[in-house]
Parts: C-alpha cells; structure tokens; sequence
C-alpha cells in the first residue's frame, strides 16, 4: 500500500468536523485511519481509511502527519494513548490553527493540538500537547494548559489560570481567573467555576427551569 503524506485519526464527528474545516483552509488530507478491530470499511468521507497498524509500519518507513481527531473518551486517556503510540510510531504530530482563529503573540505550543474555527488566543498562553480546542474557545493572557484537554464550543478561561491534564470542559464553560484546573477535571455545560476545582471531580450546572407561562405571557412580565 502506498501511504501518502497527511491523515486524521478518527471516524466520528470530531474527524469529520475537523476535515472539513482542514479543507476550508486549505490544508490537503490523504486519508483517514483508526484502530484495526473498527476498520470495517476502506473509505471514510471519500477517502481512504486505513487499519492504525499499517500506517504506524509506514511511519517509521517516511514521513507522515497525524492530526488526532477523537472526543474525550475515557476522560482523554484514550486520545492521550493514541498520542503516546503515535509519537513513538514516528509520526510527524503537527498543530493545526484554524486561520480564524484570533492569535497574539507571544504565546508558546507543544505538538499534536488542534484548535478550530473563530477562537482566541491572547498573549502569554502557553499550550502543551495534544489538546483539542473546539469552535470559539479564548484563552485568556497568561493561560497555562497541559496536555489532552478537550474543549466544546466556546469555552472561556479567563487571565492566568492553570488548566492541568485530560480535563473536558462542556459547551459555554466559563473560568475565572487565576485558577487551577486540576487534572481529568470535569466540568459540564454551562457551568461558571470561580475556585479551584479538584483532580477527577465532576461539576455541573442546575437544569434550565420551565416556567408554568408560555413565552408569550411570560414576556409580558419582563419586558
């Protein structure tokens, strides 16, 4: 098999998600690959799927990228795994940095991390490896983030907060500054953290509460 240059790892949402916003930058994928026991078909998108095992034998035959595009599964730990066995396979782990993001320099960045569409990075943020940052996330001055976290849709850390490893953080997430993130932290949708979370703790936000008035009359009171 002749193994081109750029694939993604990954056959669910995340990978479909991020080649398409790849492509939309011009960013050209071979092919898409993902653990021998789910290789069940040769195609994913149009392109070639192949088992992970083939193509961590070619790796160390030539170069090849690897963008990481899973969820957080197991708290991250089965991202981080795959990350770990890349590396070693010789893969090339490049970052990908969707051109709308908004970046200030200087900031400082590991390899493997994948941050998508409209973000903002400010000065000072420091970011380790492996991560995966979904659309509109900002972090804010002096940001400190570790390795193989995972970020929903726009997802606010305010200035000089530390966020640890394999944290997962839900849609609309605020923190507040100053804080610490401890590892494989989890924190839901919606939630606003204003003190420093423990290692492997869950958080999450109150339900939405439904009113006994519709919309309409509802809005009557407020309005």
């Amino acid at each position: 098999m002749d193994f081109e240059k750029r694939y993604i790892y990954g056959v669910g949402g995340m990978a479909s998600l991020f080649f398409n916003i790849a492509k939309k930058n011009g960013l050209d994928i071979d092919g898409f690959c993902i653990e021998d026991e789910y290789h069940d078909q040769d195609q994913f998108n149009q392109l070639p799927l192949v088992p992970f095992s083939a193509l961590k034998s070619a790796a160390k035959q030539r170069d090849i990228d690897l963008y990481i595009a899973v969820g957080p599964i197991k708290m991250n730990q089965v991202r981080q795994r795959i990350y770990l066995e890349a590396k070693e396979a010789g893969f090339n782990l490049p970052n990908f940095i969707c051109d709308s993001v908004f970046v200030v320099d200087p900031y400082t960045m590991g390899e493997g991390n994948i941050i998508l569409n409209t973000g903002c990075i400010h000065s000072g943020v420091s970011i380790g490896n492996n991560n995966f940052l979904s659309s509109t996330v900002t972090l804010g001055h002096g940001v400190k983030l570790g390795d193989g976290n995972f970020f929903a849709g726009g997802v606010i850390v305010a200035g000089e907060s530390k966020i640890e490893d394999r944290c997962f953080f839900g849609l609309g997430v605020t923190i507040s500054d100053n804080l610490v993130i401890a590892q494989e932290s989890f924190v839901g949708q919606g939630c606003a953290i204003t003190k420093n979370t423990d290692a492997k703790a869950t958080y999450t936000a109150p339900q939405a509460v439904k009113h006994k008035f519709d919309s309409t009359r509802f809005c009557e009171f407020i309005f």
